[in-house]
């Protein structure tokens, strides 16, 4: 079990020697260096390292986000600073019995949060787009059933109105707002959702075309009472690492929702399509069998349609923008991801 990470009311503190001393015992070297990362958001990453007598050393990774500036916390109206409050829920301790988390200390403010955790660069699975060793995939896949099965209808997730819901899967990404975004990030990710928002709607046929542009309360009406769980909300490979123990890690809970269990296997889907070790059928049907197992007891055929269907589409609202784009790229095996995608939101548009 990962110990529960300490919470403290400052962001500053996270880089300050007396307060690192008073978490990992005294040290008489301390270097601060920042990270450039391909993320999009505006996240800014540190890596310190503490050098302690006799040569050992403590190695760390530095989060901040600044809530005000970071787009993903706009596009979310997320103001709480999500990633830190799941972490400081005492009914949600059960996280890290099933994941890996390395947390050690976590400072917020209005405006700002930090994340000081342990530095598992040598655990993270290769970035290159390779296909998944096939242990490591169902790993993935046992650990999220675990852990939706764990807090299936629990009654706990109603006390958390800051998690994200359906309806928030389906706009975060999705094309509302983002085809006539002009807004202050519009040099950035934003403006490139958008231009493949654009192609998307060029390649979908009418009718898709049509319900994609749709509220998201009218898309997610049929799902309203589907089980819901909690979900992680952004399982893309480059958040899973192995831990210190050999324990898988899952990182960045700042898309946390409440949530039928499937959005997060869409997106496993959509976001790792190179990735994957089986056939996304096959992963829909493992994962299905990992998560009965952990439920104990088997899930109705139609509520397991109905389930599927939720996390295909929302996958696809979350991510059909950047299919497109391969397509339009040129891209290796675009065509056929397309495809794969188009023809499971037509088997949803005839069963509207």
């Amino acid at each position: 079990m990962s110990k529960r990470p300490r919470h403290i009311q400052s962001v500053e503190l996270l880089k300050d020697a007396k307060e690192l001393q008073s978490q990992f015992g005294s040290f008489s070297g301390l270097t601060i260096d920042p990270i450039d990362t391909d993320g999009f958001s505006g996240a800014e990453f540190s890596r310190i390292k503490l050098l302690h007598p006799g040569g050992r050393e403590t190695n760390l990774i530095l989060k901040e986000v600044n809530l005000t500036e970071d787009w993903f916390s706009f596009r979310t109206g997320d103001i709480l600073g999500r990633e830190a409050a799941i972490l400081n829920v005492p009914e949600l301790e059960s996280i890290f019995e099933i994941f890996f988390l390395p947390y050690h200390i976590i400072g917020a403010t209005p405006s700002k949060i930090g994340l000081l955790m342990e530095d598992l660069s040598g655990g993270l699975f290769p970035s290159e787009r390779i296909e998944l060793d096939q242990r490591d995939q169902d790993l993935m896949l046992d650990k999220l059933a675990e852990l939706h099965a764990g807090y299936w209808e629990s009654p706990i997730m109603e006390a958390l109105p800051w998690l994200h819901d359906m309806e928030d899967f389906i706009y975060i990404m999705g094309p509302l707002d983002h085809l006539n975004y002009t807004g202050i990030w519009a040099e950035s990710l934003p403006q490139m959702v958008k231009e493949s928002w654009e192609m998307a709607m060029e390649l979908l046929p009418d009718h898709l075309q049509e319900l994609f542009l749709l509220p998201a309360g009218d898309i997610t009406r049929s799902w309203k009472d589907l089980p819901r769980t909690l979900v992680h909300g952004d399982t893309k490979i480059a958040n899973f690492a192995k831990g210190r123990d050999g324990r898988l890690c899952l990182l960045d809970w700042a898309f946390a929702g409440h949530a039928p269990c499937t959005v997060d296997i869409g997106w496993f889907l959509a976001v790792n399509a190179t990735r994957l070790a089986d056939s996304k059928e096959v992963v829909l049907l493992k994962y299905r069998s990992m998560l009965e197992a952990h439920l104990d007891y088997t899930l109705d055929e139609e509520l397991w349609q109905q389930l599927e269907q939720a996390g295909i589409v929302s996958g696809a609202f979350m991510l059909l923008w950047s299919k497109a784009r391969g397509v339009k790229g040129g891209r290796a095996g675009a065509n056929k991801e397309w495809e794969w995608w188009i023809n499971r939101l037509e088997a949803w548009a005839s069963s509207r």
